[in-house]
């Protein structure tokens, strides 16, 4: 077996520059905190790590800038039975939170995986969301005020293989959110969803998608 105690890097640089793709990107302030347990029987990893500043070029488009990362899991694996354990999953980007946990059991004699998760979103405001689109795709206007927070959470449960999908179960809101133009007389003072839905694409129960409410108030 192989026990690692601690594995830690604080304030790495990173860069990667290949020309022939015309391709760059730079990681800032990178740390890593890491523990892990290895044997024949059970893979243990507990990680922990951050970075202030991710910045990503291709073909002279800025795609990536300003991104804080972080995550912080621990994942267990125990070989006999196939099933790997996802335990505390939290992925921070800026300030949007992602987490998911659960549980991955391999069926190699069909050749299926079972799934079992559940995860959350949460986005703060939806700038943070419309920030996190590249430039080149949609253009940033600073005399544009955005608000609003955005949650999405849900489960994702079944078989996973050759034909074979998941079911979804998701539910999605937006609070309070709003879009004001500067010098502009019209804007959205008030907008409010709750959404929620289940996928079943394999047609073993109903999917459907259900809008609970929809709010919108502009100005009058």
């Amino acid at each position: 077996s192989i026990n690692i105690n601690r594995v830690k890097f604080k304030d790495v640089s990173l860069i990667f520059d290949d020309r022939s793709t015309q391709m760059y990107s730079r990681i800032d302030s990178l740390n890593l905190d890491l523990k892990a347990f290895l044997s024949e029987d059970i893979a243990d990893l507990r990680m922990k790590t951050s970075c202030k500043n991710i910045l990503f070029w291709q073909e002279g488009n800025l795609l990536v800038k300003r991104l804080r990362f972080g995550l912080q899991t621990g994942m267990r694996l125990d070989r006999d039975s196939m099933l790997y354990v996802l335990d505390k999953a939290v992925m921070r980007v800026n300030r949007m939170k992602f987490g998911v946990g659960g549980r991955l059991q391999a069926d190699s004699l069909n050749h299926l995986l079972d799934v079992d998760l559940t995860f959350g979103i949460k986005v703060p405001s939806l700038k943070t969301l419309l920030d996190l689109v590249p430039e080149t795709v949609l253009k940033h206007d600073e005399n544009v005020t955005v608000s609003g927070e955005v949650l999405c959470r849900g489960t994702l449960k079944g078989k996973y293989g050759k034909d074979r999908v998941p079911v979804l179960d998701a539910r999605f809101k937006i609070n309070e959110g709003s879009v004001k133009y500067e010098g502009m007389p019209y804007s959205l003072d008030k907008l409010d969803v709750d959404l929620e839905g289940v996928v079943d694409l394999q047609k073993e129960q109903p999917s459907f998608l259900k809008l609970n409410r929809f709010y919108v108030k502009g100005t009058d």
